[in-house]
């Protein structure tokens, strides 16, 4: 406590000093916590609200494949009734919910549950109760739900009285009877649900019949969540189940053929298979673990300063006896509180800091990412290792540099004779931070080029000026001829609005996969040869809505016949299947469908619908049909190309469809722009973070060889004084304090190349166009330490070069 006190005291006598510690300490805890955050949100705690994680089990559909899947209902429920190893298996499905209350109508994303959801997840109810499960036991019986505690402060400022309250839920009335915790938001990432309703409520949700509950081959439920019996292993449950998927095969061949039930211990990541994610989790972390150890140096560096100014009070102490550790202790006292409350500032930069994270990973149909960022016992743990490492890493070096002395010649002048010592640590100090920084300008480099060139691709539409709308009648209980007619006049109304140069509608939106109706054939692409193709419905003047260049034929007419058979291939999709003729006329089969073969009338340019950075490399073949053709179980894309500012027409936009349809939510509402950044998400993640400890990694490399340069500086004066006395010229001191700073600048740097060389490779999979060892970024980077470090050399030679000679031998 009494070196603790005297450290305290010390650093309070030295405030600049204390505060420039601090301060850059806390920056590198908190971009470690910072990602930490992040990380632990997605793939260590289990969302809020789920009680014992450590007893749950994610279980999907397996194929030989190694496919993981949706499951049936009749084998959910025999693997509940069969099973011997769980005490509770529930199922649950995603759905898009159009919910309308007190006037208000808004799309939310939703799922349908068994009625042993909550309680199999151990979340308990806000208010009101959960499912029983007489509610889910017939279809379409008991017309209840269950909303998120966020959407009760939201929509009904946590009202009480909203237990009973009847809301309209896809056009079908619905009585709240309960409201979850707090913090629950759903099962798994990555998106934050509000509502829930029985299983048995899915064909007035999703307008589906009953065979979806007594169709093995109907595979609708997104995932099964098994509660494991007390004693009970995750190995002897999955011996169980691949009991029960032979089982299930013998007795149904048909639908269950090469198919089994496979299970995960519960994490709040989907994917069966992490590595890609957790390879991009692993860049992040890796990077601001590299700016921790920058800063830790830069601290130390001026901890090595500081020592030498203390050169005389270390010798007396010394001499009136005491020891060599307690100086040591001391100064590990000093470090540890600095590293304490740099960890403390830390941990409320992160907070901060993991927002911003958050706020560029895009969420699933436009709804919010549900991770929570707030610290737990991990977060607060780590913190805490980081500041034990940060006073080992600030202070111990310094600590034993500061005993290693010789007590007459400091007790004589202030200075002993391990200062040769201290100064090669200053300078290994520094090679270090020029090392990493130049590693961080390397991979910073590299991702920059990487999302310029993203952004340069040619997605092969018009991206500028266009707006995005999604609709979805069918949720509002819209019929096929209802829908159309709505979408004619909506599409009449918009045509007329001032401002708008066209407009059109599409099952899906770029960069939004496109669907696949299963594989096709034609030409010179034999039916045994048939390959999968990508499809999308469109209307009339989508083509010129979108900037997609017809090359040959004519686009769909805006009175299409409903039974049309015209089709329009990508040229792509062209050359493969009829690649020395004119495909205008020929016939696109289906291979494996009873549907007849569909007439081209049309060729357009290549288009991007589904990976920029894939299908920039390889066309993927694509093919457009009417959307009248087909419309019930499609949502609708809206397209409109302004004339000039398109955010200045959103308003128009919404006003014309709530004239058509109050009730009818406008919900993903964007530029085409927007959405092709949101393509990318991960790229620009990393680019941004990656920037920022670049950054902060060169200011502090810079100020820590100006540090070392100047401290030098004071400590040769005597000597330059000498030189000066002795004849030499002040270019020639000029010369030689730039030629010691630039030496250790060109170390560091053949350090930190070498080292990029090998660290770059693990971010093949984030870059594009761009090679891992990529010259120019490597020279780039160089150029850029060099210039930085050559001002931060500069400044103590040329004070050096200003040394008086008589004055410097005088005081000496």
């Amino acid at each position: 406590m009494n070196d603790l006190k005297f450290a305290f005291r010390q650093l309070l006598k030295n405030p600049g000093f204390t505060a420039v510690a601090v301060l850059t300490l806390a920056l590198g805890i908190g971009a470690n916590l910072a990602v930490l955050s992040l990380i632990n949100g997605m793939f260590l705690r289990p969302l809020p609200g789920i009680q014992n994680p450590n007893g749950l089990l994610t279980i999907g559909g397996a194929d030989r494949a190694g496919g993981f899947g949706d499951v049936s209902f009749p084998n959910y429920l025999d693997l509940g009734n069969r099973n011997s190893v769980f005490s509770e298996v529930a199922a649950f499905a995603e759905s898009p919910f159009s919910v309308s209350a007190d006037s208000l109508t808004e799309r939310l994303i939703g799922e349908m549950v068994s009625a042993n959801y909550f309680r199999t997840l151990g979340v308990s109810m806000a208010a009101g109760r959960d499912f029983r499960a007489e509610e889910d036991e017939a279809a379409g019986r008991n017309p209840v739900a269950v909303i998120s505690h966020r959407l009760w402060q939201r929509r009904w400022n946590g009202d009480p009285g909203v237990i009973g309250k009847e809301i309209v839920i896809n056009n079908h009335p619905f009585t709240i009877i309960g409201v979850a915790a707090k913090d629950f938001r759903g099962y798994q990432l990555p998106t934050a649900h509000s509502v829930w309703v029985p299983l048995h409520m899915a064909p007035q949700i999703q307008a589906s019949g009953d065979e979806r509950f007594v169709g093995r081959q109907f595979t609708w439920l997104r995932r099964l969540a098994g509660r494991l019996r007390p004693g009970v292993s995750v190995a002897e449950a999955e011996a169980n189940l691949a009991v029960l998927s032979r089982q299930l095969e013998d007795a149904y061949p048909a639908e269950n053929k090469d198919r089994s039930f496979r299970a995960f211990e519960y994490s709040p990541f989907p994917a069966a298979n992490k590595t890609a994610p957790r390879v991009f989790a692993s860049v992040l972390a890796g990077m601001t673990l590299l700016v921790l150890l920058v800063v830790c140096a830069n601290i130390a560096s001026l901890f090595v300063s500081r020592a030498a100014s203390r050169q005389r009070e270390s010798a007396v102490r010394l001499a009136l006896g005491s020891s060599r550790g307690r100086l040591v202790r001391q100064v590990l006292a000093e470090g540890s509180i600095v590293a304490a409350i740099g960890a403390g500032l830390g941990l409320l930069i992160a907070t901060e800091g993991a927002g911003l994270l958050l706020s560029q990973v895009p969420g699933e149909a436009g709804e919010p990412v549900a991770i929570d960022l707030a610290a737990d016992w991990r977060v607060v743990g780590f913190a805490g290792a980081l500041a034990l490492l940060s006073t080992l890493g600030i202070g111990l070096l310094p600590a034993l540099q500061a005993v290693r002395v010789d007590l007459l010649p400091a007790l004589r002048s202030g200075e002993g004779s391990h200062s040769s010592r201290r100064s090669r640590l200053r300078s290994t100090l520094v090679a270090v931070q020029v090392a990493i920084s130049v590693i961080l300008l390397v991979v910073s480099g590299l991702m920059f080029r990487s999302l310029s060139l993203l952004r340069e691709i040619d997605p092969g539409m018009r991206v500028n000026k266009l707006v995005l709308a999604n609709i979805d009648p069918r949720l509002n209980g819209y019929d096929d001829e209802r829908s159309r007619r709505f979408n004619q006049v909506l599409l009449d109304r918009l045509h007329a609005t001032p401002g708008i140069e066209a407009a059109s509608l599409a099952a899906m939106p770029p960069f939004g996969g496109g669907m696949s109706r299963g594989n096709v054939h034609g030409g010179r692409v034999a039916p045994t040869e048939a390959f999968s193709c990508s499809l999308n419905f469109v209307t009339a003047d989508y083509f010129r809505t979108t900037g997609i260049t017809l090359l040959r034929g004519r686009e769909f007419l805006p009175n299409e016949p409903r039974d049309s058979r015209a089709v329009i291939v990508n040229q792509t999709l062209a050359q493969k299947l009829w690649p020395n003729s004119d495909a205008l006329g020929e016939l696109l089969h289906f291979a494996g469908h009873t549907e007849e073969p569909m007439q081209v009338v049309g060729v357009v340019s290549d288009s991007i619908y589904r990976d920029l950075a894939s299908e920039a490399r390889q066309p993927r073949p694509y093919y457009y049909r009417p959307l009248g053709s087909q419309i019930s179980d499609l949502p609708i894309c809206l397209h409109v190309r302004a004339a000039a500012d398109p955010t200045a027409l959103l308003r128009s936009v919404r006003q014309v469809v709530a004239e058509l349809d109050p009730h009818l939510p406008l919900f993903r509402v964007r530029t085409l722009n927007t959405l092709r950044d949101e393509a990318f998400w991960q790229q620009r993640l990393a680019a941004g973070l990656v920037t920022f400890s670049g950054g902060l990694a060169i200011v502090l490399a810079t100020v820590g060889l100006y540090a070392a340069l100047a401290q030098e500086v004071s400590r040769r004066r005597r000597e330059i004084g000498i030189r000066l006395a002795l004849g030499a010229d002040r270019p020639d001191v000029l010369r030689l304090i730039l030629r010691q700073g630039m030496k250790l600048t060109a170390i560091g740097a053949a350090f930190g190349l070498a080292a990029s060389l090998g660290m770059t490779r693990v971010l093949r999979n984030l870059l594009y166009g761009v090679s891992p060892s990529d010259p120019p970024t490597f020279v780039a980077a160089c150029l850029l330490i060099c210039a930085v470090t050559i001002l931060a050399c500069w400044l103590p030679a040329r004070r050096a070069a200003k040394v008086d000679p008589m004055e410097a031998l005088r005081y000496e």
